[in-house]
């Protein structure tokens, strides 16, 4: 059911068809999983995208063999079905629906939430750090029901507002309060506020009411600035007729932000975000440039969308992880 994943209200996925496909997952029985493993993977090798397909899993798993789990925090497949209770669920049933193919006695190590260091061991994560050696930080599509979504937008860049927006959660990110506190005040050329109401002395200064996030796409710019770890907007933004303004990533997940173009995919602006007015400015007045960027930031985002291939991926990123014939 999760190609039934529709938009609804505010433009966020319906989270009642993910838990109700998922659910149905964790009682199919091993035959079930087998044959449609063997259905999904059949002539997989043939496909004319599978050296893409490769690239792909090798980037996610960057280990060249068979890899050792942590030896203190590796559980089986077996083991991890059956303590499912221990992890949110969400994560819970992204890891499932790729391991589920797999021998329950196989066992891996995982750490959940939003991770910014890499671990001493292999280790499935949703997200790593882009710089340095991030081997032992194995990809999986974690938590895509609030990270994948694609919005439709019936807006062209031209007919949207010569505004950015950017309303956050500003929670234990200092970052995030350093462009309220320089841009709050702008709003000839940002709509920018604290959402979070719990978070009294921000909110206090920079109170903001919630926007729906279909009504963002009547602006052309949206700011992206990472949270705990990868900017979540960053996807949906993408898949819009808007631009994406924000500085270089740090962080990564599925989506592989470390593989994107500055001022080709989006609008780079300095870590302090003291050039964000000249860009702006130079992109308002370039509308052709940016218009070019929604275009490749629209084709980034397709490559995500072939659902099969999404699975054929995932399940070679495990694969390569289990050591594990096809």
């Amino acid at each position: 059911m999760w190609i039934l994943r529709k938009n609804f209200n505010d433009g966020k996925n319906i989270a009642i068809f993910y838990y109700l496909e998922n659910t149905v997952k964790m009682f199919l029985p091993r035959w079930f999983n087998a044959m449609r493993i063997k259905s999904l993977l059949k002539g997989a090798e043939k496909r004319s995208d599978y050296p893409y397909i490769l690239e792909r899993a090798n980037y996610y798993n960057k280990h060249d063999e068979t890899v050792n789990p942590d030896p203190a925090t590796k559980t089986s497949i077996e083991f991890f079905v059956a303590h499912r209770g221990d992890y949110k669920s969400r994560y819970f049933f992204d890891t499932h629906d790729v391991i589920r193919y797999f021998n329950p006695q196989l066992e891996f190590s995982h750490i959940y939430g939003d991770i910014i260091d890499v671990p001493p061991y292999p280790t499935v994560v949703k997200s790593r750090p882009i710089d340095g050696d991030n081997r032992n930080s194995v990809l999986l599509n974690l938590d895509k029901l609030r990270h994948f979504l694609y919005l439709k937008d019936t807006v062209k860049f031209k007919d949207k507002q010569n505004k950015a927006v950017f309303l956050t959660y500003s929670w234990n990110k200092p970052h995030r309060v350093r462009f309220l506190e320089m841009y709050y005040h702008r709003n000839d050329i940002c709509i920018c506020g604290e959402v979070d109401k719990k978070n009294i002395d921000c909110y206090n200064k920079f109170q903001h009411e919630r926007m729906p996030l279909l009504e963002h796409l009547n602006y052309k710019f949206i700011v992206a600035i990472e949270g705990n770890d990868v900017a979540t907007n960053l996807k949906w933004i993408m898949s819009s007729n808007c631009v994406a303004i924000m500085p270089k990533p740090k962080y990564e997940t599925w989506f592989m932000e470390g593989t994107l173009i500055p001022n080709y995919h989006y609008i780079e602006i300095a870590p302090d975000y003291s050039d964000f007015e000249e860009k702006f400015n130079y992109y308002i007045e370039n509308p052709d440039k940016a218009e070019a960027i929604v275009k490749n930031a629209n084709a980034y985002m397709a490559q995500f969308r072939d659902k099969r291939r999404e699975k054929i991926i995932g399940h070679l990123v495990m694969q390569k992880y289990f050591g594990v014939g096809k």
